[in-house]
């Protein structure tokens, strides 16, 4: 399955020339869908910080 890697919200350029990356449909239908919703991944690094700089506990570093 074929994703936007951002989303275009309608706009039809964005739709048809935006970058796309492939995801298997489990994660295209939940993971995807919840970094959009929240505005940010919940992923870890080793060391249990936040990797998307995004994630409001990067907001202060």
């Amino acid at each position: 399955m074929f994703d936007h890697v951002e989303p275009h919200r309608g706009d039809w350029t964005l739709f048809c020339l935006g970058a796309l990356q492939s995801l298997c449909s489990p994660c295209h239908s939940s993971t995807k869908q919840r970094i959009e919703a929240r505005g940010f991944d919940v992923a870890v690094d080793a060391d249990g910080w936040p990797t998307d700089p995004n994630h409001p506990a990067n907001r202060h570093r």
